[in-house]
């Protein structure tokens, strides 16, 4: 009886270290664009001042994985300051990103076969540009195991669209 009661305490805590531990997940692609985008109306008030400025800045991140990895994303870490995000686990293999502000291409991502692109986004965020090169940490889970992907990656600027 006495051996039984530290193995059963060995075993607990095996089981829960190992519940904990992070998962390794490899991105086959990482891709990182901002733009500024434009309203095509501004509120004003009484005086006819703006309301709000009329331009704000989207970033978005595209991380090819594998079809089979379903992922809750956490945060987005950024010079050490958490940052909130939106996910969405894109169904179509190619994503029409926009155009390249500087070559005025367009930019498509096409995923490879058994793999596909979650898209994160900043809404949060409120810097006009992202560094570049853009680091950061990508925090999420799979089931019960933590993940994390580090992004180290040039931030590709999108040319401007006017928004209703």
């Amino acid at each position: 009886m006495k051996n039984i009661l530290p193995i059963l305490i060995l075993s607990i805590f095996v089981s829960f270290c190992s519940s904990s531990q992070k998962t390794q997940v490899t991105p086959n692609k990482i891709e990182v664009y901002s733009k500024q985008e434009f309203a095509g109306t501004i509120a004003v008030d009484e005086n006819g001042n703006p309301l709000s400025k009329g331009t704000w800045f989207t970033h978005l991140i595209y991380i090819e994985l594998a079809n089979e990895i379903n992922i809750t994303w956490d945060s987005l870490v950024i010079n050490g300051k958490s940052h909130q995000i939106g996910f969405e686990k894109l169904k179509n293999s190619t994503i029409l990103i926009g155009r390249d502000k500087k070559t005025n291409e367009k930019i498509n991502l096409n995923s490879n076969k058994n793999y596909q692109y979650w898209l994160i986004t900043l809404p949060e965020f409120q810097s006009d540009s992202l560094l570049n090169p853009f680091k950061a940490t990508l925090f999420g889970k799979i089931d019960t195991k933590n993940i994390t992907i580090s992004i180290h990656q040039n931030v590709i600027e999108l040319a401007s669209e006017l928004r209703p």
